[in-house]
């Protein structure tokens, strides 16, 4: 674990972001310590077809610690995609 922790600070994601084509939806907790939303609110202009949800009072498991909104999110963008 630990392993990976060290490589993922090194590994710039920045790089890749300009590559995805398709629709993204990222729903991040506003007290995320692991990847912090400040991080990927810099970089959203990256992506071509991306938004951003924050919840409130949420730190690195959305899924687990909010899911209705979690859900309510997602299940809203899946239909989007048709």
């Amino acid at each position: 674990m630990l392993r990976y922790v060290l490589a993922i600070r090194k590994y710039d994601v920045r790089d890749c972001l300009t590559q995805i084509q398709c629709d993204v939806s990222m729903i991040w907790g506003d007290h995320d310590r692991v990847a912090p939303v400040e991080d990927w609110e810099e970089s959203l202009h990256l992506v071509a077809h991306a938004t951003l949800h924050k919840l409130a009072s949420c730190g690195h498991s959305p899924m687990i610690e909010r899911p209705v909104e979690f859900n309510a999110i997602l299940t809203r963008f899946m239909l989007e995609q048709g």
